[in-house]
């Protein structure tokens, strides 16, 4: 397959909610490097792969589409989750079947360098040095993004003051026919933006900086409501379009970080006052 063939199942992959394990189920048998194929190619030389990881849960098997990792997944199982998700390759795509042979694996050491724990950590003993109680509830949360906002904001309202909820992982989007531009993260602060009371804020962000847009994330609080009223934005209209990066470029509540040169998935932090 090109690039291009496979930008386009990425996209409507994406577009229909699906989840990182599922995309690169299909991204292991569109390029014969994925899945094995690196370490297969480097035989019989000693492979040692330092691996970040951008995959909730760290199963090194879909970080990357795991390049040298036995993969267990066969072109059935990609083709399986195309199907699941309505999507229809072109008769003209082929796809490719990952080394099975154990011996490709045998002088290989796959070792997690970096992963979104080790972020979470470090934004908890910030949170405490500044007088906060902090506590990482999750390093692996999946879901709908709405879904995942308005649970850690009920969450948030039961806590008590001063506290800092810590979230890591990967929320998806399911994008109707039209739909405007944004990413998981700015979709998930516009989510929760009515719920919020006074004294709380949720920020969630891409570590890369790269919220599927310039922006990493955005800032959701009572400010951020007042911003979009000043500027006589709708909330709700914007949700409904899937518009959150236009929502946020008006209203200055976008967090803007450049590329970060690393990526362990996204955080969430939720703060309450």
């Amino acid at each position: 397959m090109t690039c291009a063939d496979e930008g386009t199942l990425w996209s409507a992959l994406s577009a229909q909610g699906a989840s990182i394990q599922d995309i690169n189920t299909v991204r292991k048998h569109t390029s014969p490097l994925r899945g094995g194929g690196l370490a297969q190619a480097a035989y019989p030389a000693e492979v040692i792969s330092l691996i970040i990881s951008d995959v909730p849960g760290n199963d090194i098997g879909y970080i990357a589409s795991g390049p040298t990792v036995r993969d267990t997944s066969t072109i059935d199982d990609a083709q399986a989750v195309l199907a699941r998700y309505n999507i229809e390759p072109r008769a003209e795509y082929t796809f490719t079947e990952t080394p099975k042979d154990q011996k490709y694996f045998e002088r290989v050491t796959n070792t997690l360098f970096l992963s979104n724990q080790d972020a979470l950590i470090a934004i908890k003993s910030e949170a405490e040095r500044r007088g906060y109680t902090a506590t990482i509830m999750s390093d692996h949360f999946s879901g709908e993004a709405r879904e995942v906002g308005l649970g850690i904001i009920q969450q948030l309202h039961d806590a008590a003051p001063h506290t800092v909820l810590l979230y890591g992982g990967e929320a998806t989007v399911k994008l109707g026919n039209t739909h405007g531009n944004g990413g998981r993260n700015q979709e998930m602060a516009l989510a929760v933006l009515t719920d919020l009371h006074d004294d709380e804020l949720l920020l969630p962000i891409a570590s890369d900086g790269h919220d599927n847009s310039d922006h990493a994330g955005a800032i959701a609080d009572t400010t951020t409501r007042e911003h979009a009223a000043l500027k006589h934005i709708s909330i709700e209209d914007c949700f409904a379009a899937h518009n959150s990066y236009d929502f946020f470029t008006v209203t200055g509540d976008a967090l803007i970080t450049g590329y970060t040169g690393s990526n362990v998935s996204d955080i969430i932090i939720a703060i309450k006052n």
